[in-house]
């Protein structure tokens, strides 16, 4: 019968130049003792090995231990590489066992990287947090980006880039939008990568996970499918000509010639905030500039909104009275900053303010 092999971690991660041990386990379950031969397939098997790499005398319905010594080199491929340890008896080749798994190899073995999630799932966007935790003796420098294979998704990291000294961690803000936004239908999953790299060597990659909510849920979609009805039944009915459209002399009703203001609220800010435009009240040339900001970046999954500086305690100081479309409530900064960075190309001139 074949040897049955049992790997403890078949997950295991090991840094560049580092060294890690996982315990393995083959059980005989013949009716006479053997011998094994171990053998690491796949790349891995280039600087990895079972010690020892022979057993013998493994009785009958027994088991010994072993031990998969894995060192990639230096300049070993960050990542993820599946392997295999195989088990060959001595006494009968065609008997073999295999175990199956995957090493991840770190970038740095000082370095450690990991994502938070903050919000994996979501109609318009997703947050998380990537912090980067430096363990070794001197002060370590790390490039961070991400990227999702089918380039479905737009990503925004601040800062980009960090610095971190010898026992310290450090926080990147992450968002994630999708591109094209879904109005109805299944949730859709992203897969995408947080990659990282230091000073030196390829970067290091870990897999992370979106979910796209549609924007319309079923009860949303079925509403909105009512509303289009009613739209069409009251376009037909206000189309009908009314018995002043029909009498002789009777004149139209003209526009007014000054154009609706924006529906602007009155309240205020908290925490940090993105200021994405500001439209002055006296400026009628801009007239529905606040609006068309507003559905721009509503479209794009941001939560935003118009205020009156007027009816507004932390917009008082503008010079002229003015509609401004915000987005506020974060909790710092760096979180406020990363979502003005992702939505540069519907407002250019966006900026971060804390309210006071």
């Amino acid at each position: 019968m074949d040897p049955m092999l049992l790997i403890e971690d078949a997950a295991p991660r090991v840094a560049r130049g580092g060294e890690g041990r996982v315990a393995v386990t083959v059980h005989n379950p013949g009716d006479d003792a053997d011998h094994y031969r171990f053998e690491v397939l796949g790349d891995a098997g280039r600087w990895a090995r079972v010690e020892p790499r022979h057993l013998s005398d493994v009785p009958a319905g027994g088991q010994a231990a072993a031990e998969l010594l894995l060192r990639p080199p230096p300049d070993a491929p960050a990542g993820t590489t599946p392997f295999a340890v195989r088990g060959v008896s001595l006494r009968d080749a065609t008997r073999c066992g295999l175990a199956e798994g995957e090493v991840t190899v770190r970038g740095s073995r000082d370095v450690e990287v990991s994502t938070a999630v903050v919000a994996a799932r979501g109609r318009r966007s997703g947050r998380y947090l990537v912090r980067v935790r430096n363990q070794g003796r001197a002060t370590a420098s790390v490039r961070l980006s991400a990227a999702d294979p089918g380039h479905e998704l737009g990503f925004a990291l601040a800062p980009a880039e960090l610095t971190v000294d010898a026992g310290d961690t450090a926080t990147a803000y992450l968002s994630v939008r999708p591109r094209r936004p879904k109005l109805a239908g299944r949730a859709v999953p992203h897969r995408f990568t947080v990659a990282h790299r230091g000073d030196s060597g390829a970067p290091d990659r870990e897999s992370v996970r979106f979910e796209q909510r549609p924007v319309l849920g079923a009860a949303g979609a079925t509403a909105a499918l009512l509303a289009a009805v009613a739209l069409l039944v009251g376009a037909g009915f206000l189309a009908r000509p009314s018995v002043r459209d029909l009498l002789p002399g009777a004149e139209a009703p003209t526009a007014s010639s000054s154009g609706a203001a924006p529906s602007a609220e009155a309240g205020t800010l908290s925490g940090f905030y993105v200021l994405w435009g500001t439209t002055f009240v006296d400026d009628t040339a801009s007239q529905g500039e606040p609006e068309r900001l507003l559905a721009a970046l509503r479209a794009a999954g941001v939560d935003a909104r118009i205020l009156d500086s007027r009816t507004t305690p932390q917009l008082a100081g503008l010079s002229r009275a003015a509609f401004v479309v915000v987005s506020d409530g974060f909790p710092d900064g760096g979180q406020a900053q990363a979502v003005c960075a992702g939505h540069r190309d519907t407002a250019p001139n966006c900026s971060v303010v804390e309210s006071g």
